[in-house]
């Protein structure tokens, strides 16, 4: 019975320890330094407090903009910066063997319409200080968005008949392999990353609909600590 007690409790004991060192997303958010989102204290403890008690959470930011936290959980944050733009915060782990802050990083978000959707990614520390390793968003490549072998199919199949859906629309793969515009979107209970191509706004309307057949517009991935931390392809 002792030693069961004995582990119940240095299990509650570890928990409370990580609880005190490993700060939540929310402790982050109102730390963050005002280059990233500009914005005084007051007005992220508002978005917070708003969004806790279950109230629109949307204050006006100090150029007019609408700011509001769409999504939170203990390690995810999303904020709507404006009309045309959100920031992301995601804690991920870069030590599975450690619960010191050390061992977590900040991955930053920032993505724009414009009207493709286009995100880019960087990794701080939890006190926002830029960190000093080899993490990245995945590798991703505009090919991996369709189906190569249907795409060259579907361009040679164009122009070869007016009376074809195709025949009036030219199709050239190296056209629609350069719509290569991404957006990054973390889930907010686990380590997934889905990456969405914003090929269907940067392609022609015609082109694009001859070519739908092809296209796969998501990807995802999954952030794993095995060696180099790293984004990892999941299917």
């Amino acid at each position: 019975m002792k030693s069961i007690l004995s582990v119940v409790v240095t299990l509650a004991v570890a928990l409370a320890v990580q609880a005190q060192i490993i700060p939540s997303v929310e402790k982050c958010f109102q730390s963050m330094p005002d280059l990233f989102l500009p914005s005084s204290e007051t007005m992220r403890l508002d978005l917070i407090d708003y969004y806790k008690s279950g109230l629109r959470s949307h204050v006006k930011g100090p150029f007019d903009n609408t700011m509001e936290i769409k999504d939170m959980s203990d390690s995810y944050l999303r904020v709507k910066t404006s009309s045309v733009g959100d920031i992301q915060i995601k804690i991920l782990p870069i030590d599975s063997a450690s619960t010191d802050s050390s061992a977590f990083v900040l991955a930053v978000v920032r993505t724009v319409q414009g009207p493709a959707a286009a995100s880019d990614m960087s990794f701080y520390t939890l006190d926002w200080q830029p960190v000093k390793g080899n993490y990245s968003a995945p590798k991703v490549s505009s090919d991996v968005f369709w189906d190569l072998s249907m795409l060259d199919s579907l361009s040679q199949r164009s122009l070869a008949d007016n009376f074809d859906e195709l025949g009036s629309v030219e199709i050239n793969p190296e056209n629609v392999l350069s719509a290569a515009l991404y957006s990054y979107d973390f889930n907010s209970q686990d380590n997934t990353l889905t990456v969405k191509s914003s090929a269907e706004k940067q392609l022609d309307k015609a082109v694009f609909k001859a070519v739908t057949p092809a296209f796969r517009p998501t990807q995802f991935y999954e952030w794993q600590v095995h060696g180099e931390p790293s984004f990892v392809l999941k299917f």
